[in-house]
């Protein structure tokens, strides 16, 4: 029969032998455990008791005992091919393709390769700090808050941000004419407005009610032929009680009709000096409407007004439109010019038409005859023709003492006169 060298041992128990000699075995059955004494010898007794494996493995705290010119206190164990091989923390990390520029594996971690992501265990706060971690593949969880960062840390965006249908809260009272504008300051600005939706056309001639209930063939107003859904201002209709905004309704074959719009078909729904914009058409197109109505207002009761005209101005008669700057279109010497900046009459303009009448300063007339009669000096009748002898006399001097005789070709002074026959008559 073989030798057999049995162990010191307990059959049934779970505890550690109380002393060991050293380099004496142990073994506890109940615990499954493995004991060796170690250390320094007193007594027979040696210093430490250590547990060399639990449960037939190796269990947390357990000692194994690996190639001890490698080896040290807190290292790391590798499995080749020989076995178990002591590795220190720089191996280790050379092992798992982990570069350490540092002296411990805290701080200076860069990982080599590609990996899908960093697990920072232990119970304490675990920090990645010098350096940047760049996120590019899924990244779950939420930061504890002490641990996030505030939106006025971030580099401001240099582009488009999207709040994916997601609301702005608790925002502060604008003050400067950039910053955000919350619902209630939009509404208190808002407040006494009331803009309804626009309109396509506008009517400004009365369509009949037959026509406004069954119309043969589509609406065609200013120009533009509605479809279904369009809206309209009837706004000058007889009797005015059927003005107001209309939508068309889908038509059933050739036959069209209208009715008044969802928004403006009760008094609950209007208001005075609600406003619109008309959309198309050849007159009104681009003009907003407002109505005037003062009273209490009703679904017949309405008047409207024009209280703009956004991209609608033409330049009429007498006029020029460049861009939105009006100015007067001057006939070429029709007696009006610019100077300074300002209108003027150029009296020696050649091509003035018309007369400017007698009592208005001028002769009512465009000849020289026509002006004398007009004017009451007609040669002839209330001026005397030219004449030659009397345009001498008209130059002779009044000399005293002097009389004027003609002397067979012209008039002329004297104070002597021949052959002059004084006769004094009969009686």
């Amino acid at each position: 029969m073989a030798n057999i060298i049995k162990i010191k041992r307990s059959v049934s128990g779970t505890s550690a032998p109380s002393a060991l000699a050293r380099g004496e075995l142990a073994y506890s059955e109940g615990g499954e455990d493995l004991y060796i004494g170690a250390g320094t010898e007193t007594a027979g007794a040696a210093a430490n008791i250590v547990k060399l494996s639990s449960g037939f493995g190796i269990a947390d705290l357990d000692a194994v005992r690996i190639d001890d010119a490698d080896a040290a206190d807190n290292d790391y164990a590798k499995f080749t091919a020989n076995g178990l091989e002591g590795r220190n923390a720089s191996e280790a990390r050379g092992d798992l393709s982990v570069d350490v520029a540092g002296t411990d594996n805290s701080t200076n971690v860069s990982l080599a390769g590609s990996y899908d992501y960093i697990t920072a265990g232990g119970t304490g706060n675990q920090t990645l700090t010098l350096g940047q971690v760049v996120l590019t593949t899924d990244v779950s969880g939420v930061l504890p808050a002490a641990n996030t960062q505030k939106l006025n840390d971030i580099t401001a965006p240099d582009g488009s941000v999207s709040m994916n249908s997601q609301r702005l809260t608790g925002l502060s009272a604008p003050t400067a004419p950039n910053d955000a504008a919350r619902k209630a300051d939009v509404d208190a600005a808002v407040q006494g407005l009331d803009v309804h939706d626009s309109v396509r056309v506008i009517s400004t001639v009365d369509i009949p009610a037959g026509n406004i209930a069954s119309n043969s063939g589509a609406y065609v107003v200013d120009g533009v032929t509605l479809a279904e859904g369009n809206r309209v201002l009837l706004q000058n209709q007889s009797p005015a009680s059927e003005n107001g905004i209309y939508a068309v309704n889908a038509p059933s074959g050739s036959t069209h009709s209208m009715s008044r719009a969802s928004d403006a078909n009760a008094a609950a729904d209007l208001s005075a000096n609600m406003f619109f914009f008309v959309e198309e058409g050849t007159v009104n197109a681009d003009t907003g409407w407002v109505c005037t109505t003062n009273e209490t207002l009703s679904t017949t009761n309405m008047v409207f007004a024009q209280f703009s005209g956004t991209g609608s101005y033409t330049a009429g008669n007498g006029l020029d439109l460049t861009g939105t700057a009006f100015s007067a279109d001057l006939k070429a010497n029709g007696g009006l010019v610019i100077e300074s900046g300002e209108i003027a009459v150029a009296l020696g303009a050649s091509s003035i038409t018309g007369t400017l009448g007698v009592s208005d300063g001028g002769t009512a007339a465009s000849d020289t005859a026509t002006a004398r009669v007009n004017l009451g000096v007609e040669i002839g009748v209330n001026v005397q023709a030219y004449d030659a002898q009397l345009a001498d006399l008209a130059g002779l001097s009044p000399t005293d003492n002097n009389l004027v005789v003609g002397d067979g070709s012209n008039f002329v002074l004297t104070t002597a006169p021949d052959g002059l026959t004084i006769d004094c008559g009969t009686y």
